[in-house]
Order: C-alpha cells, then structure tokens, then sequence
C-alpha cells in the first residue's frame, strides 16, 4: 500500500501536474502520460536497489534484472493508477507479490 501511494499517488500524481503545468494548452496527451508512468517506474525500480544490495546480491545481472522487472511492473501499477484509479493500483501490486513472493514459498519443498 505504502508504495502505491508514494509512487502512484505521489510522485506520478506530481510529475503529471508539472507536466500540465508546463503545456501551453493544459492537456495532457497519452505520450506524456506514458513518459510520466515510466519515470516513476524508474524511481521505484531503484527504491528497490537497496534491500537488493542489503541481501548481499549486488551482482551487475541482479542490479539489472531488479531495475527491469521493476520498472515492467511499475509500467501496470501506474497504467492501473491512470485507467482505474489507486485501489486497482494496489490491488494490482498484491496480486503480483502473491504470485511472485507467496505462492513459491508455498509450493517448494
């Protein structure tokens, strides 16, 4: 919950505005839209990088594979955000720590 609305609400929410602010006729397109959700991807892709490095798994490939599959799934949590709204966000973000993080330490024996 806490990084959908630091990421989503916060920050994408803010770089959206900034943006708007800086179009001459205030609207903004599906392209800064896009640009916007990946650059909060970017941010929360590296909040990631520090309990990575914590675990002692600061190997050039885990850095990357971090960075990337963050960003792919911040890129759904903030299309969730914009379509839908922060709930979906949240939810969307739950379901995929479930299948990522829970359901592998179920199911190894």
């Amino acid at each position: 919950v806490g990084e959908e609305v630091w990421f989503r609400f916060g920050l994408m929410t803010l770089l959206l505005w900034s943006v708007k602010q800086l179009t001459l006729d205030k609207k903004l397109t599906n392209k800064m839209v896009l640009v916007v959700i990946i650059l909060s991807g970017v941010g929360f892709a590296l909040a990631h990088l520090p309990q990575l490095i914590s675990y002692g798994a600061g190997s050039l490939f885990a850095i990357v594979a971090t960075l990337a599959g963050n960003i792919l799934v911040s890129v759904l949590y903030g299309w969730c955000f914009w379509r839908y709204g922060l709930i979906s966000a949240i939810v969307a973000h739950f379901c995929l720590d479930i299948v990522l993080h829970v359901l592998p330490a179920v199911f190894s024996f």
